[in-house]
């Protein structure tokens, strides 16, 4: 598969994450521990990301997707930790439209979308 096409179906795994947050929020339970949501390389795009080879990574689009990965574990983590605790309304906060979790996972889209774009 082409790096730009790994790249795209990332993009709608990590779509799903907010989905799957919200329902932590009604059911308080979840399979991973916080600590492991917050680290940027358990996921499958994390992996695959530190996975990658020289020249891959030598862009400043993978640098910055890098980076905003991380952030948006971070941001879920956070959510997460306040879902399990049953702090309904701060996860909420989190998560709203104008939130950081909403932020973060935007500022992600659209880096992984620009690299994407910029492979030829």
């Amino acid at each position: 598969m082409l790096l730009a096409d790994q790249i795209a179906s990332f993009i709608g795994n990590h779509g799903m994450w907010k989905a799957r947050l919200r329902k932590v929020l009604e059911t308080r339970t979840y399979e991973q521990e916080v600590s492991q949501v917050q680290r940027d390389d358990q996921c499958e795009f994390g992996k695959w990301l530190n996975a990658l080879t020289g020249r891959e990574k030598s862009t400043e689009e993978y640098r910055n997707v890098k980076a905003l990965h991380a952030d948006f574990h971070k941001v879920a983590a956070q959510v997460l930790e306040h879902a399990l605790a049953g702090r309904k309304q701060e996860a909420e906060t989190l998560l709203g439209a104008t939130g950081p979790f909403t932020a973060a996972s935007a500022k992600l889209t659209q880096g992984m979308m620009a690299w994407k774009n910029s492979i030829k």
